[in-house]
């Protein structure tokens, strides 16, 4: 029980915790279809959905200064009015997640952080990392599609003070599920069966926290 409370306590202080509304970001499926222009496509996927709303990774040019807008990517397309997109990965109950795509202009980038978007007292807020994760770099192409293969972003959950489980933290991981997100990618996705096609390797746990 000891050794659990010092990982809980180590899990609280790798975090930052706020309240929040959800901020408007601009579609990143705009223009997939454009061959002057790249794609990125990723799957994310999260759980448990009874404390996370949504799942957020967000990406921007390489070296860019925090001033800029990131393009934002979401699990599960959660909405102001409570709605979530539909559900890409049955197969993964009792998570759940989408193959998302985004059109970027030609150009170096780097996929540099993660939040989640939870269920607090009163409201909603967000849980992110307190020091930002290792930038993962990756090169935008026209005409070809960037593969990042799956984010998962695990909750993990504590007790609060009137021994509750509430979101604490969280613990993605990356994995590769080519096979399956191309069938998926098919038919959500037109340009994906005509332009070639560059995957990028990541390791598992490079984004887990460190001590």
């Amino acid at each position: 029980m000891k050794y659990l409370k010092v990982i809980a306590i180590f899990f609280i202080a790798s975090f930052q915790f706020g309240c929040s509304s959800i901020k408007k970001f601009n579609d990143p499926e705009a223009g997939l279809s454009n061959p002057a222009r790249g794609n990125v496509l990723v799957s994310i996927t999260a759980e448990p959905e009874k404390y996370t709303h949504d799942a957020w990774i967000f990406i921007r040019k390489k070296g860019a200064s925090g001033d800029v807008e990131p393009t934002r990517l979401a699990a599960f397309g959660f909405t102001l009015m409570g709605f979530q997109k539909p559900n890409d990965y049955p197969e993964v109950s009792p998570s759940k997640g989408r193959l998302v795509a985004a059109s970027l202009e030609p150009g170096e980038y780097e996929l540099y952080n993660w939040q989640l978007y939870i269920a607090v007292f009163g409201g909603n807020g967000y849980i992110s990392p307190k020091d930002p994760p290792a930038p993962i770099y990756f090169t935008i192409k026209p005409s070809t599609t960037t593969y990042l293969g799956r984010i998962h972003i695990g909750t993990v959950l504590a007790k609060n003070i009137v021994g509750m489980n509430v979101a604490a933290g969280a613990s993605p991981k990356f994995s590769n599920h080519f096979k399956r997100d191309s069938e998926i990618a098919t038919q959500k996705f037109s340009s994906f069966a005509t332009w070639p096609i560059d995957q990028v390797s990541i390791a598992e746990n490079i984004w887990l926290p460190r001590e």
